[in-house]
C-alpha cells in the first residue's frame, strides 16, 4: 500500500516536471518569435492563444486520474516540445541568418601591389631596401603608404598624382618601384595588354577604412525610402569589401504603404562632378574607387536627392541568387548574342521573347552593351529587368519560402548593406499582413557619348564618357522628389 501510494506521488511530480517542461518550451518559443518580430500581430495572438489551449489541455490531461486522459497528456506534451525545441532552431537560425545579412558594412578595403621591372633584381620587399618607390596619393596619403612599410623596410617615396607617369618613371629607371592601386593597375593593363610581360609583383597588401554608414532607422513609420544599388566589377566573389569601380549604379526608391517601386538606373559612364571635388569631372563608374560612401554622395549631388540606404553587389551575387531561386524569366525586345564570357558569366543566345536564364545568363544579360545600338543606354534596361525578375520570383513563388535558408545563406555573403534589421523586419511583418503584391515601375538617365574626354582619376588620358542628359537627369529627380512626397506612380503617369 505504502509502495503504491509512493509510486503514485512519484508518478504525479513527473508529470508535474511534464507540465513544467511543456510550458517552459512553449513560452520560450513565444518568446524567440516576439523577439523576431516578423509576425504580424493578428496572426502571433492567435498563435498564442492556440499554443495557451493546447497548454491547458496538456496539463488538465496530465493531473487527471484517467490513464486515457494522461497518456494523451503526455502525447500532446511531447509534440509541444519538440515543436517548440524546432521552432526556436529555426527561429534562431533566421535571427543569426539576418544578423549577416544586413547592417553588415564594417569597412572598405583597397588592395595595393609592389611593382618593379620584370627584368630586374628585385624579388622581395626586403631588395628594396634604401630604394626609391613610387606612391600615387590622389586616394591613399603618403602616411597611409609611410605606416605600411616602416616596420618592414626602409624606403624612399616619391609623389604622384597620376598612375601612368608613375609607370613610365617605373619603365624609365627614375623610380625602383611603385606601390599602385590593383584598379589602378587594371587601368594600365586596360592600357597595355602586354604590360605582364614587362612588370611583376612582388608584394601586395590592404588598407582598411572603417566607414560609418550608420542612418537613423526609418522602420517605425515605413517611410518611402531610397536605396542605392551599386555594383562592383571585381570578377572574384569575395571582394564585395574592396573599393572597385561600380559599374552598376541603381536607386530603388521604395513606397512600402502603396507596394511600389521604382528603379531609376544611372549609365555607368555617366560624366560628373565627383563629390567634393572640383575642376575635371569623371566617370561616375570610377566613383567605387574612392569607396560606397563617395559613389552615394556623387548620385545625391548629382540628382539632388536623398539615399538612404546602400546595398553594394558583386558578380556573384547575381549568379547565386537567381540559381538558388531556380532561374529567372525576362522578355528581350531583339536577338542578341551575350559577349561577356568572365566573371562567371557565359555567353548566351538570347531571343526576342521570353527567355529563362540561369545565374550565369543572367549575368551575361545584365552586363552586355555591344550588341545593342544604344549601348550602355540598353544594358542599365536589362540589369533592371534582371532585378524585377528576381524581386517578381521572390514574392510570388511561395515554395521559395520553404527555402528561405538556403536564399539567405546564398545572398548574406555577396553583398554589403547598411539596411538595418528591423527595416527589413517590419518590410516582412507588413507583407505577411495583407500579402499584397508589388508594381514596379522603371526609369533611365541617358546621355550621349564623347570620346577624347580627361577624367579626374586619370588624368592625361582620353577616354570615352557618356554626357548626361540634363533634362532626364531633372525629370527622374522630379519623379523620385514626387513619390518621396507621397505621390503614386500612377499620379507620376507610369
Amino acid at each position: 500500500m505504502k509502495k503504491t501510494k509512493e509510486l503514485s506521488i512519484i508518478s504525479f511530480i513527473i508529470r508535474l516536471m511534464i507540465i513544467f517542461l511543456t510550458i517552459s518550451s512553449s513560452f520560450l518559443l513565444v518568446k524567440h518569435i516576439k523577439n523576431l518580430d516578423v509576425l504580424p500581430d493578428t496572426y502571433f495572438i492567435i498563435f498564442v492563444i492556440s499554443l495557451t489551449i493546447f497548454n491547458v489541455l496538456c496539463s488538465l490531461c496530465l493531473v487527471g486520474k484517467k490513464i486515457i486522459a494522461k497518456i494523451t497528456g503526455i502525447i500532446i506534451s511531447i509534440l509541444i516540445i519538440i515543436l517548440s525545441i524546432l521552432g526556436i532552431y529555426h527561429v534562431g537560425t533566421i535571427t543569426e541568418l539576418l544578423d549577416k545579412a544586413f547592417d553588415n558594412i564594417e569597412y572598405e578595403v583597397t588592395t595595393y601591389s609592389v611593382v618593379v621591372l620584370k627584368n630586374s633584381d628585385y624579388y622581395s620587399l626586403e631588395d628594396l631596401h634604401n630604394k626609391t618607390i613610387g606612391c600615387v596619393t590622389l586616394d591613399t596619403k603618403k602616411e597611409e603608404y609611410e605606416n605600411v612599410f616602416k616596420d618592414k623596410v626602409v624606403v624612399e617615396l616619391k609623389e604622384y598624382d597620376n598612375s601612368y607617369i608613375m609607370y613610365d618613371d617605373l619603365s624609365n629607371k627614375k623610380v625602383d618601384s611603385m606601390v599602385i592601386n590593383d584598379i589602378y593597375l587594371e587601368f594600365l593593363e586596360d592600357e597595355d595588354s602586354k604590360i605582364d610581360d614587362k612588370i611583376k609583383v612582388i608584394y601586395n597588401f590592404d588598407i582598411k577604412n572603417v566607414i560609418g554608414t550608420k542612418h537613423s532607422d526609418l522602420a517605425k513609420d515605413l517611410n518611402v525610402i531610397n536605396i542605392l544599388i551599386t555594383g562592383s566589377d571585381s570578377r572574384k566573389t569575395d571582394k564585395i569589401q574592396s573599393k572597385t569601380r561600380s559599374d552598376v549604379n541603381m536607386i530603388m526608391t521604395v513606397n512600402p504603404s502603396t507596394h511600389e517601386i521604382l528603379l531609376t538606373s544611372i549609365p555607368r559612364d555617366y560624366y560628373v562632378q565627383l563629390h567634393g571635388t572640383t575642376g575635371t569631372k569623371d566617370k561616375l563608374t570610377h566613383s567605387g574607387i574612392y569607396g560606397m560612401n563617395m559613389t552615394k554622395q556623387t548620385i545625391e549631388d548629382l540628382m539632388n536627392i536623398k539615399i538612404d540606404y546602400i546595398i553594394k553587389v558583386g558578380f556573384g551575387t547575381v549568379i547565386n541568387v537567381v540559381d538558388t531561386i531556380g532561374g529567372i524569366d525576362i522578355y528581350a525586345d531583339q536577338d542578341v548574342r551575350t559577349n561577356a564570357g568572365d566573371g562567371g558569366a557565359v555567353r548566351t543566345n538570347i531571343y526576342k521573347g521570353w527567355n529563362h536564364l540561369s545565374g550565369e545568363q543572367a549575368l551575361g544579360y545584365a552586363r552586355e552593351r555591344k550588341g545593342y545600338k544604344t549601348g550602355d543606354n540598353h544594358r542599365v534596361q536589362n540589369q533592371q529587368q534582371v532585378l524585377e525578375a528576381i524581386f517578381t520570383k521572390v514574392m510570388t513563388d511561395k515554395s521559395l519560402l520553404s527555402n528561405y535558408e538556403e536564399v539567405l545563406n546564398s545572398l548574406s555573403s555577396l553583398y554589403v548593406t547598411d539596411i538595418p534589421q528591423s527595416l527589413v523586419k517590419r518590410l516582412v511583418k507588413s507583407q505577411l499582413n495583407d500579402m499584397k503584391s508589388w508594381k514596379i515601375e522603371k526609369q533611365q538617365l541617358t546621355g550621349i557619348g564623347a570620346t577624347g574626354v580627361e577624367t579626374y582619376s586619370m588624368p592625361g588620358w582620353k577616354l570615352w564618357v557618356m554626357i548626361p542628359n540634363e533634362s532626364s537627369i531633372n525629370k527622374n529627380s522630379k519623379n523620385i522628389k514626387d513619390m518621396i512626397n507621397g505621390k503614386s506612380l500612377s499620379e507620376l503617369g507610369f
